[in-house]
């Protein structure tokens, strides 16, 4: 892109503007399924999905921390 000025009826030269698209960042995490069931001793798997700002998503988002909110009834592997 090019950039001028000018004033008066005189133009500057023509500065040029490179720019670059910035990378998409995380906007939010959704995990799935969002509501499960099951016995005691069973095992669940669970899917977190990235939401980015260019409004695309990755599945499954890599990198994530998990945790129970109630270690005594369920644990993660």
């Amino acid at each position: 892109t090019g950039i001028t000025a000018s004033k008066d009826g005189i133009n500057s030269n023509r500065a040029l503007l490179t720019v670059t698209a910035m990378a998409p960042t995380l906007t939010g995490i959704k995990i799935v399924p969002e509501d499960a069931h099951g016995a005691r001793g069973d095992k669940q798997q669970y899917t977190a999905i990235g939401a980015f700002s260019d409004g695309s998503q990755q599945s499954p988002l890599g990198g994530v921390t998990w945790a129970s909110t109630s270690s005594g009834v369920a644990s993660i592997d």
